[in-house]
């Protein structure tokens, strides 16, 4: 018989409170981000994830071998995307297609300065997880956002100082402006 758990009753206890908090801010942060910031041993931050995770409280996405949290307020698909922005090399390239349009794999290397190889693999990985797609012209592959550039916009300017990139900070100016 399994009981049900306000959100109180599970963040009695000041650690839980402070986790809680720092996930809503930084919403897809992984174990390690928040072991650093939260400046609390491992083992005890992972026993009030893992309790907090089993009271329904916070939601884990595993991303490659990642486990990224977020509060029980964020959409599926805000969380698969949150869960890429979170990670440099990928909120680089996306950046960069959302201040383009539209960008082929030498512009996106000279903007992110990623090898050729590792621009692939990213934009390979973007691709499967329907962020991104591309099209063909004159013998070179286009990249453009299958991802509506609103809501990315929105997750960007939502979460912006937990980005802690001033790129990311360029780019929302330049879409309020």
């Amino acid at each position: 018989m399994s009981q049900s758990f306000s959100e109180s009753e599970v963040l009695v206890l000041d650690y839980r409170r402070a986790i809680f908090a720092s996930i809503k801010k930084n919403q897809g942060c992984h174990f390690r981000d928040l072991e650093r910031r939260m400046a609390i041993p491992a083992s005890t931050l992972k026993y009030h994830l893992n309790y907090m995770a089993r009271k329904g409280i916070v939601q884990e996405k595993r991303s490659d071998n990642r486990i990224c949290y977020f509060s029980g307020d964020i959409a599926e698909g805000d969380r698969a995307l949150l869960s890429l922005i979170r990670q440099e090399s990928f909120r680089r390239i996306i950046l960069c297609i959302l201040e383009r349009k539209e960008a082929n794999q030498k512009s996106i290397r000279e903007y992110t300065s990623l090898s050729s190889s590792s621009v692939s693999w990213y934009l390979k990985r973007l691709e499967e997880s329907k962020v991104i797609t591309h099209e063909e012209a004159n013998g070179e592959k286009y990249y453009k956002l299958l991802s509506n550039e609103n809501s990315l916009m929105h997750l960007l300017i939502t979460y912006k100082e937990s980005f802690l990139d001033k790129l990311v900070d360029r780019v929302v100016e330049m879409w309020d402006s």
